[in-house]
């Protein structure tokens, strides 16, 4: 499961909870695009998107919106791709690295298109 976040002390509670900090996934620009951050706590899953109508959509079903993660800048893609045999809550996975979304696809995931763009 991968958790993306902005916020060092949220980062640093997680890895005293066992997370493994695999670094820095990507760079966001102070403004521009707004990728939201939602959590279900049916299943402890976080999804990100700049989509503000799946958002919604997310939130009317139960969802908790946490608001403005960072925003989207127009220079790196970041692929989003869904799992559809996942067995966890860990469906969708995002990455800036085409050949890891290219293998992923080649094993079996769903490629979702660009999420959002970070800064390269």
């Amino acid at each position: 499961m991968h958790h993306y976040t902005l916020d060092f002390a949220e980062s640093r509670l997680l890895i005293s909870y066992g997370w493994q900090d695999e670094g820095q996934a990507f760079i966001t620009p102070n403004n521009g695009i707004p990728v939201y951050r939602l959590y279900n706590s049916n299943n402890g899953m976080h999804h990100y998107t700049n989509n503000e109508s799946e958002a919604l959509m997310l939130s009317a079903n139960g969802w908790q919106n946490e608001g403005i993660a960072w925003y989207s800048a127009e220079s790196v893609p970041v692929y989003r791709l869904f799992n559809p045999n996942a067995q966890s809550s860990d469906s969708h996975h995002f990455t800036t690295s085409l050949a890891e979304k290219n293998h992923l696809v080649s094993i079996g995931w769903q490629d979702e298109g660009i999420a959002w763009y970070a800064v390269a």
